[in-house]
């Protein structure tokens, strides 16, 4: 029995390359060796198309140490299990409140720790009172709601006696850090009538790819109709300015905008503005709620077509039809924001503090701040304090992934969806362009140009167990497994020394490969 029978019409490339190291530091040293000398080959190398993979964890640690200290970047998933632990859970939410408004998952997790004198009763009693007329729990986070008795106090009195904006974008694609906006379209309501239209075409200096499936939009239609972008936004900012600004999942809109703005090194102003998706949500009961299905569901005499001018008047539609539904139970909401509001005064003014300086601190500055300011830090050091090394650390995280190329708000961004990813390891190592250090367990469903298989001595893999009760096939299968995550180039190795001293003999699985597929280092 062989683990590796080629077909006779497969293609054979190189021999995998075997490597017994005189202990386990040694191993590691060897495999951070080998990647170093595949870099140093190829200039640019995608280090998220290498792999190291280990029969247990220890063997990660081990490896991912040596990797890290030799400037190897590398990840593996427990590092990234760290965001799962419940004080960096908490903190996070903060974060997340503060960028998405409208995270009720946050919010509810923001008024666990510390104690804020908001109990489960109150906070399910808005929930439950508050849904009947279109009020949410994170309302109560928003200052201006608890000044003015209802969260849509500003868009109906913009709406009715002053100006809204209504605008929708295409981009290049959905990656905030690179994408750009290739079309633009806003509509101007003054006292709730059109008065006037901004629409310009943007060029654009990536290609547009898929996306054009989605808008149309190819590349050589935009070389010739499209402008410069600096001037585009220029006007566009100006065409906004003094308006309440309003889109259907306007919250992609803005923050692509946003980030497509700042790599142009333009001035970029504040947004005050209302998301038609998540009104229809409280005030419309749908399927749905893309634009598309709400035009259909409603029957609006505009239709969505993904073209921005086209979105944004369907949008305005939209907008006219939930204006009503919104202003019917507006006394409603004002009596309960009263009866629960007063509790809520403290943190909705931290929030709004902390959504202004979401603009002017990095990253880091921002998250010591909130963990000072919401006394979180402290909780912790009183009753749990071993959870402060983590707090501590996850700033240190958020100082490495900053990138200060960006401004701060989306760079932000970019770090909470780095956050958000730590279930999903392997798109961390692509992102992040670091190699991955994996079980073979947890690379299932993964494949990678270069494999390095470490800690193939007997007791490890096989594992102890397995041989003591002679049940070596599903080991065997593991390898074989393991093996196959290789596309391009696998390299084995082993040690002979356990960190005890003890002697370990080769994997009685190297065997078992054909000797002529099998080179020795």
């Amino acid at each position: 029995y062989t683990i590796i029978t080629p077909s006779p019409t497969c293609n054979i490339g190189d021999n995998i390359i075997f490597h017994q190291a005189n202990n386990e530091d040694s191993e590691a040293q060897w495999i951070s060796c080998k990647i170093r000398q595949l870099a140093h080959k190829k200039i640019e190398l995608n280090y998220n198309k290498i792999a190291v993979l280990c029969r247990t964890k220890n063997r990660t640690e081990v490896i991912a140490k040596r990797l890290e200290s030799s400037g190897v970047p590398c990840v593996t998933i427990e590092q990234h299990l760290f965001f799962m632990c419940q004080e960096v859970k908490d903190v996070l939410s903060y974060l997340r409140l503060i960028v998405n408004p409208f995270d009720s998952s946050a919010m509810r997790r923001m008024l666990l720790r510390p104690k804020r004198g908001i109990g489960a009763t109150t906070v399910e009693n808005i929930t439950k009172e508050g849904q009947k007329y279109g009020l949410q729990l994170t309302d109560f986070a928003v200052n201006q709601t608890l000044i003015n008795g209802d969260p849509f106090y500003e868009l109906i009195t913009a709406y009715e006696q002053d100006i809204v904006i209504v605008f929708d974008v295409e981009t290049t694609g959905l990656e905030i850090n690179k994408d750009e906006i290739i079309e633009i379209a806003a509509v101007k309501l003054v006292w709730g009538e059109k008065t006037d239209e901004f629409h310009a075409y943007l060029r654009n200096t990536i290609p547009v790819g898929n996306s054009e499936i989605v808008h149309k939009l190819s590349d050589q239609f935009l070389a010739k109709e499209g402008r410069s972008a600096d001037v585009v936004f220029t006007e566009f900012f100006q065409f906004i300015k003094d308006g309440f600004i309003v889109g259907h999942n306007v919250g992609f809109d803005i923050k692509m905008v946003t980030a497509h703005a700042n790599r142009l090194g333009l001035d970029i102003p504040s947004f005050q503005w209302g998301d038609t998706w998540n009104l229809a949500n409280r005030f419309i009961q749908a399927e749905r709620y893309s634009l598309e299905f709400l035009a259909n569901q409603l029957n609006l005499t505009n239709s969505p077509t993904h073209r921005a001018l086209n979105d944004t008047n369907t949008t305005v539609e939209l907008l006219d039809l939930l204006i009503p539904k919104i202003k019917k139970h507006s006394q409603e909401r004002q009596k309960l924001v009263s009866q629960y509001g007063q509790n809520f005064e403290p943190l909705a003014k931290q929030v709004e503090t902390w959504k202004n300086d979401m603009y002017k601190l990095r990253p880091a500055d921002l998250l010591g701040k909130i963990l000072v300011e919401s006394e979180l830090y402290r909780h912790y050091q009183q009753k749990e304090e071993h959870r402060t090394n983590n707090l501590q650390r996850l700033v240190q995280i958020f100082q490495n992934q900053d990138d200060q190329t960006l401004n701060s708000y989306v760079s932000l961004r970019n770090i909470l969806e780095y956050t958000a990813l730590s279930k999903n390891i392997d798109h961390i190592s692509k992102d992040n362009n670091q190699v991955l250090v994996i079980t073979i367990h947890q690379s299932k469903g993964l494949e990678f140009d270069t494999v390095f298989l470490a800690g193939l001595s007997q007791g490890e893999f096989p594992n102890y167990y397995s041989i003591k009760d002679e049940k070596i096939e599903e080991e065997k299968r593991l390898f074989y497994v393991a093996m196959t995550r290789a596309k391009k180039a696998l390299y084995l190795s082993s040690y002979l020394k356990d960190k005890k001293g003890y002697t370990k003999e080769i994997s009685q699985f190297i065997d078992d490969i054909p000797k002529k597929y099998i080179g020795i280092q």
